[in-house]
């Protein structure tokens, strides 16, 4: 979460950023009303620092999670084994998608198969596009509207 505010007392703008988990991504940042490119470039790269940070990629709950990446109609990088499940969780997809190396979470309900999960055409999308929850597992995210969770089988 980032907060930018103008303090008319300090006469400067003040940004904050932090992320919602353990692993916490700090960044401060003051820029008087005419700062420098370089204050700048640092402010872009915590808010690219926060919203692509993944702090669950191995631990418990998350663990395999490779990230959040874009999809489209034409399910080009996990192509195989594409279905809904009825009340959708990692473990079916997982137990769906056996003899293949990845599978996707999508929109809730959807589980797709494959090898790989990465090309130009399906980059990394940020984590917060990734906001559908499982209907068999409500503590974890399920994809979202052509964004597929990815984990490792």
């Amino acid at each position: 979460m980032c907060i930018r505010r103008y303090s008319w007392y300090k006469k400067e703008f003040v940004t904050h950023c932090k992320s919602q988990s353990e692993n916490i991504v700090f960044c401060s940042y003051k820029d008087k009303l005419h700062g420098t490119m370089k204050n700048l470039i640092v402010l872009a790269l915590c808010l690219v620092s926060v919203v692509y940070s993944n702090p669950y990629r191995n631990s418990g709950l998350y663990r395999g999670y490779v990230g959040c990446f874009v999809d489209d109609r034409n399910h080009l990088m996990l192509r195989y084994g594409k279905r809904v499940l009825h009340r959708n969780s990692l473990e079916k997809c997982r137990h769906h998608c056996r003899g293949y190396r990845y599978l996707g979470l999508q929109a809730g309900r959807w589980c797709l198969c494959g090898n790989r999960y990465y090309s130009r055409a399906y980059p990394q999308a940020s984590e917060l596009e990734c906001k559908y929850r499982c209907p068999g597992e409500p503590n974890r995210m399920c994809g979202g509207a052509w964004r597929n969770s990815i984990y490792k089988v």
